[in-house]
């Protein structure tokens, strides 16, 4: 899952400008308010999950996107279709390079399928056989196939499925870890101001004021006889802003703002990969013509809904190089 807030701005307003102006994915459930059992055992809850260099694993991922446009033009309501698709991708991942925090910062996945469904119609993404090399970032990961940067319509469907934690000094356990062992069913705060600039990213900011959230410990269960805790966490993103210098010239940013739910089952040990993750995202952004533009008054409201949903099943690790991290 990537943790950035994906901005629709710089998309929507264009649109909106130019034209002078299915169904939406399920979201995920977010944490809950049931108590947990007085004398229940505590756990302690790990979300940065080191890896090892040459691990393999069965990589199966789902993601949808939804992107809509209305607005207001000169007076006259007027909206743009949704666009949306539906991305299935199967492939072997294999660590090849880890950060500082010992988290993959960059892998392979080697498809062997990859089906994109829009409409009614599901075609072929990308080929069998097909290599995507992703390599982590400051702000975003940067992905390629068979050697070659992707396009922006690649890099709209494939960024939920395929993206590596960032390499900023900030961590999942900074922003929605917790320091003391928890109970099943109890829930912890977020850190507001790790969790700014965890999400802030390049061209946008958030302040630790505008963001709040809870996690929640909702279960421990047995895989292959190695315990694992399930944890569900879910985000207020009430402002984010766009850096000026990113904006269309003819146009203002009135508000933008976000909802974050996610799920993870991790090892109860400290190492040992996220076997299942699920994420859900949904981005609001409104934009007007400035007051001194020539052209007409617009007022645009957008909307991106995302989800996706990622599994692994560990295979056969190979023997790290020397010298490799």
């Amino acid at each position: 899952m990537g943790w950035l807030v994906r901005s629709a701005w710089g998309y929507l307003c264009g649109v909106a400008l130019a034209a002078s102006l299915g169904a939406a994915p399920p979201t995920l459930p977010g944490p809950d308010a049931t108590p947990p059992a007085p004398d229940a055992p505590a756990y302690t809850v790990r979300l940065t999950r080191p890896a090892r260099v040459g691990e393999k694993f069965n990589f199966v991922a789902d993601a949808s996107f939804v992107q809509s446009l209305s607005g207001v033009v000169s007076g006259r309501a007027k909206s743009l279709r949704p666009t949306s698709g539906w991305l299935h991708l199967e492939a072997v991942e294999r660590v090849l390079e880890v950060s500082a925090r010992g988290e993959p910062s960059k892998s392979t996945y080697t498809l062997t399928r990859c089906t994109l469904r829009e409409g009614n119609a599901e075609t072929e993404f990308l080929p069998p056989e097909a290599v995507l090399t992703v390599t982590a970032g400051r702000w975003k990961s940067r992905v390629e196939i068979d050697g070659r940067p992707i396009t922006m319509r690649e890099e709209t469907i494939l960024r939920a499925a395929v993206s590596l934690p960032n390499t900023k000094d900030i961590s999942l356990d900074d922003a929605f870890g917790t320091a003391k062992a928890r109970r099943v069913g109890e829930s912890w705060p977020v850190n507001a101001e790790a969790l700014a600039r965890y999400v802030s990213r390049q061209g946008v900011t958030v302040k630790k004021d505008d963001v709040s959230g809870t996690v929640k410990l909702k279960s421990v269960q047995d895989v292959g006889g190695v315990p694992h805790v399930l944890v569900a966490g879910a985000v207020t993103i009430r402002q984010w802003s766009p850096d000026p210098a990113y904006l269309p010239q003819e146009a203002q940013f009135v508000s933008g703002s976000a909802e974050l739910k996610f799920t993870k089952l991790v090892p109860l040990a400290a190492t040992g990969p996220c076997l299942t993750d699920t994420y859900s995202e949904k981005d609001l952004v409104k934009m007007k013509t400035r007051d001194d533009a020539i052209l007409p008054d617009v007022v645009a409201d957008g909307k991106i809904l995302r989800t996706s949903g990622i599994k692994r099943t560990p295979l056969r690790a190979e023997p790290a190089a020397s010298g490799q991290e």
